[in-house]
């Protein structure tokens, strides 16, 4: 795993969003921290903030560790052909937010 390298402006954000959306991103660029950019891209709301102060403070945290679902799931589980198919509910312990899990 790379370590992380904080990000340094709303542009490096802004280009991961729209390399994303056009297709354009190089692969290599894909990393960890490329994905929480490109939610916080997709979902940000509040102008007044910079984008890369909450990927850098997002990233900084628990969840931005890359293994965080492994407390969740175990990796056989999570990593399972099931698992790509449909959602699976953590087989560890509880999310500590509610799930949208559909039972069949």
């Amino acid at each position: 795993m790379h370590p992380f390298v904080p990000f340094t402006s709303d542009d490096e954000i802004l280009e991961i969003g729209y390399g994303l959306m056009d297709r354009t991103l190089p692969k290599a660029a894909w990393t960890h921290a490329a994905h929480f950019a490109a939610v916080i891209w997709l979902l940000a709301k509040d102008t007044r903030r910079p984008l890369f102060v909450t990927c850098n403070e997002l990233m900084a945290s628990p969840l931005g560790r890359s293994e965080w679902l492994l407390t969740y799931w175990s990796r056989p589980r999570l990593f399972s052909v099931e698992a790509r198919r449909a959602w699976l509910d953590p087989d560890i312990q509880t999310l500590p937010f509610p799930s949208s899990s559909k039972k069949p």
